[in-house]
């Protein structure tokens, strides 16, 4: 029979080889494409001159949160002659203290921008991503198996049980 022997260094092992490249290495890659070829819906990076920067972080505040270096990152709204409209998703925080999310509209002149690039999903990334989790799963289970479900860490406190105790004046005011 096939036994499988994890030691506490080669789980680490494990995990750096897998794990971290599939995670660290996400599922989605931006392709270089044009901005005539954009169609509303798509997720795209747009890297801006430095004059679009500087118009935009002049502007709202709230256009002014959405730029990141020379970078913008949203979906694409709408697509003319000479513009290009894009939905920007930012947090904030509203009176109550509580987190929303907005969408802001950023338009920018189709001379402002340098480059476009389109999100996609890369198949192969993702399949490999999966592999790897799956990988680390299946050897953390049968870590855990080899060990008897026991943790490597120390007993913590237990204390016993509080106990009930009647006091014996209870019993002869029931009489």
């Amino acid at each position: 029979m096939f036994a499988l022997t994890f030691t506490t260094r080669r789980i680490r092992a494990l995990v750096l080889t897998f794990v971290a490249p599939a995670l660290g290495g996400a599922c989605y890659r931006y392709q270089p494409t044009t901005t005539a070829e954009l169609q509303a819906g798509q997720s795209v990076r747009v890297d801006l001159s430095a004059v679009a920067v500087d118009r935009v972080r002049r502007g709202p505040a709230e256009e002014a949160r959405v730029v990141q270096g020379f970078n913008v990152v949203g979906k694409v709204s709408r697509v003319t002659g000479d513009s290009l409209v894009l939905s920007v998703e930012h947090s904030t925080f509203d009176a109550g203290a509580r987190a929303i999310t907005l969408n802001q509209d950023v338009r920018l002149l189709q001379s402002e921008v340098q480059r476009v690039q389109l999100r996609r999903l890369d198949r192969r990334r993702t399949t490999l991503a999966s592999v790897a989790v799956g990988a680390a799963l299946v050897a953390a289970t049968a870590f855990a198996i080899q060990r008897g479900g026991r943790s490597t860490g120390g007993n913590p406190y237990n204390p016993s049980p509080p106990e009930i105790r009647i006091p014996l004046g209870l019993g002869w005011l029931m009489r």
